[in-house]
């Protein structure tokens, strides 16, 4: 059964090209002499053209694309009863239907002779007339509309200009900031660290960060992405460490995110110590209005990762927070954020930790 419904000719189907339904049985005919999407040739001109396009367009001699080859009896009741080039003949037959000059003006009139309409224009003077007055006061008043939204967008684009220049001049003191910067630190995108500038804490360490917003352009620009702080120790014996700063973020947090790490850094009490470093760990970035409002972020050390382990190196890969917390929450002058400087924070939990 299904077999023969997809075999038999009394079956509806579709035309691909023209989307008129028919029986199956009937798809050559309608391919051939009836699909209004078909290809043709006009037999005047050899033009090809699809079928709609032929009588509607192509050979109608009231369409201005008339066909320039097309011969046939004038329709317009005229002299002239023999076959002629209807193209030709239209430019000069007086029984020609015209259309009203002022229809673009709501005239709605049909089509009419050249003597009628020499008539009409006479008798509809007044009212044409009218229509062209209204006409040109409509224009007026989109003339006055359009000169109103111009002179706004004129103010607009001149405050845009004032702001434009006032980042401009912004951009350049930054700018020149970071070469004053540049001028006074090494020209390496990742900061190394002077183990001379060692300090010693009782399980934290506040680090004070200046010329934020200089920085976060500068990273954001190509310059140096990150920025390392001096090493301390937990303790008097204790680990070693440092925190690192992308002030314009990294990995995940680029771009959104301050991104802040700490690494276990080769010490001198190293072989008194247990490995691999298993102490809870909090960063933090310190509220500079009440102090009441710490942003923290708290993570415990995988045991099995090699951050962790007793380094080799002078410096273990930093491990932290790349989404450590949004930039629009320290820019613009936030409780994070005064004079362009902000307090980050680590503390260590010192639980279990061997004492030499």
């Amino acid at each position: 059964m299904v077999e023969h419904i997809e075999s038999c000719d009394l079956r509806e189907i579709t035309c691909e090209k023209c989307g008129i339904k028919f029986g199956a049985k009937e798809k050559a005919n309608h391919d051939k002499d009836k699909c209004e999407m078909r290809m043709v040739n006009c037999d005047y001109c050899g033009i090809t053209m699809k079928s709609k396009d032929l009588n509607i367009i192509h050979l109608n001699p009231d369409r201005d694309e008339l066909c320039s080859k097309y011969v046939g009896i004038c329709s317009n009741n005229c002299n002239e009863t023999r076959k002629v080039n209807l193209k030709d003949h239209l430019k000069i037959c007086p029984n020609k239907k015209l259309e009203c000059p002022f229809h673009q003006f709501d005239c709605k009139i049909d089509k009419m002779t050249k003597e009628k309409l020499m008539k009409h224009l006479d008798e509809e003077y007044f009212n044409h007339t009218s229509s062209l007055i209204n006409k040109v006061k409509d224009l007026e008043s989109k003339i006055i509309d359009l000169e109103s939204e111009l002179h706004n967008q004129i103010l607009i684009t001149k405050e845009l200009f004032e702001m434009n220049k006032k980042s401009s001049e912004s951009r350049l003191k930054i700018e020149k900031t970071i070469e004053e910067l540049k001028k006074k630190a090494p020209a390496t995108s990742i900061q190394t660290i002077d183990n001379k500038n060692v300090i010693f804490r009782n399980a934290s360490f506040i680090w004070k960060f200046t010329d934020f917003e200089v920085r976060r352009v500068d990273a954001e620009s190509g310059g140096r992405v990150s920025v390392t702080s001096d090493a301390f120790y937990t303790s008097e014996f204790g680990y070693k460490m440092c925190l690192r700063v992308y002030p314009a973020g990294d990995g995940v947090g680029k771009g959104t995110h301050l991104s802040v790490f700490f690494a276990i850094m080769k010490g001198e009490f190293d072989d008194l110590l247990s490995w691999p470093f298993k102490q809870k760990v909090t960063l933090s970035i310190l509220d500079q209005e009440s102090g009441s409002k710490p942003h923290s972020d708290t993570f415990k050390p995988d045991a099995r990762s090699a951050c962790y382990q007793k380094p080799t190196d002078e410096c273990n890969i930093a491990s932290g927070f790349p989404k450590f917390i949004l930039l629009s929450l320290i820019m613009n002058n936030s409780i994070y954020c005064k004079n362009d400087t902000i307090f980050l924070k680590i503390a260590v939990d010192t639980m279990g930790i061997f004492k030499p």
